[in-house]
């Protein structure tokens, strides 16, 4: 996403997790000897794998009124605060949206949200 400054960009994104934990899985080993001889030996082992498959993004992005930014220097603190809100708890689209959207509230400047 790009954005002009002054301004400001969030991009989220989500990633599907899966993970495997078995116990007791069974197994054959292969054993080749120092002598040459070869044997296999049934066994359980301990299975455990994650794998992050896809991933999703989503950004938003705002740029604030020359006006808005003479008026108040710290009008950019607002988009800091969404941004610690919703980083490690996602939490809903909409909520995030309301909340960056009231950043650039009362012609302090415009947003677009792209996907």
């Amino acid at each position: 996403t790009s954005y002009t400054t002054p301004g400001a960009a969030l991009v989220f994104g989500f990633v599907d997790k899966y993970e495997v934990t078995e116990r007791h899985v069974k197994a054959k080993i292969h054993i080749k000897c120092p002598d040459g001889t070869k044997k296999t030996e049934d066994t359980e082992v301990k299975y455990k794998a994650v794998t992050y498959p896809s991933a999703q993004f989503w950004h938003i992005s705002g740029e604030f009124n020359k006006e808005a930014c003479k008026k108040n220097p710290l009008v950019t603190d607002c988009v800091g605060k969404v941004r610690r809100d919703y980083c490690h708890s996602i939490g809903n689209r909409t909520e995030i949206i309301k909340a960056f959207k009231k950043c650039f509230a009362d012609g302090k400047g415009t947003v677009s949200i792209g996907e």
